[in-house]
């Protein structure tokens, strides 16, 4: 489980750890020192995570980043703008019932009230929130863009956690506008031929690949 220099997209970063959902501290935490020192350092304030497809370990990896961040002292944001299948909707001690993007795209809340900044410790984090049928297409809406325009000016890093590419375009979508992005594969699950493509998507939106995450 270590950083090193080699993956299925060529000479691409690939952090590796034994479960998608249970990711080692020291691995984490590598991974969030290059994060400070590729992009923080060099005043680059957006990252969009996104996985090949669903169940390789996105979410928990984006989470865990953005925990990782803020305990570095990086003033960090995390957005779940998976709209179809929240996940940090239920992270540990959760509000439930706590209003997050889809109300603020809706218009039912403003954006900093929406905020869970919890007792500080850790990141801020904007919940996917309540999902109706339409809240998918808000997305594409200029208020995603005025959100992650706030973000890149008020946090020394937003992390946008996003649908998988094999069920929704939403990730190049942010990542046209974070400028990075961050790939999330599986070990014996994904295929190295998806990932590459994955990769060479995020880069004709315009986004730079900054590594890929290996689960498994």
């Amino acid at each position: 489980m270590r950083f090193r220099r080699q993956s299925p997209v060529g000479a691409r970063d690939v952090l590796g750890h034994r479960q998608a959902k249970e990711l080692r501290q020291d691995a984490v935490d590598e991974l969030s020192h290059e994060i400070v020192r590729r992009l923080v350092a060099r005043g680059r304030r957006g990252l969009t995570v996104a996985g090949v497809s669903d169940g390789v370990g996105a979410s928990s990896t984006a989470m865990a980043l953005a925990w990782a961040l803020a305990r570095r002292q990086v003033a960090t944001l995390i957005i779940d703008t998976d709209l179809q299948r929240p996940t940090t909707n239920a992270p540990p001690a959760a509000h439930h019932d706590r209003p997050g993007l889809a109300e603020v795209l809706r218009g039912e809340i403003g954006l900093i009230d929406a905020l869970d900044v919890g007792d500080g410790s850790g990141p801020t984090v904007l919940r996917a929130g309540s999902p109706r049928g339409e809240s998918e297409a808000r997305i594409f809406s200029k208020g995603l863009s005025e959100i992650l325009e706030h973000g890149l000016r008020r946090f020394q890093m937003t992390i946008v956690d996003s649908p998988p590419a094999n069920r929704s375009t939403v990730s190049f979508h942010v990542a046209r506008t974070t400028g990075y992005s961050l790939l999330v594969a599986r070990r014996n699950v994904s295929f190295a031929q998806d990932l590459s493509l994955f990769a060479d998507q995020m880069r004709q939106v315009g986004a730079e690949v900054v590594g890929s995450v290996l689960t498994g």
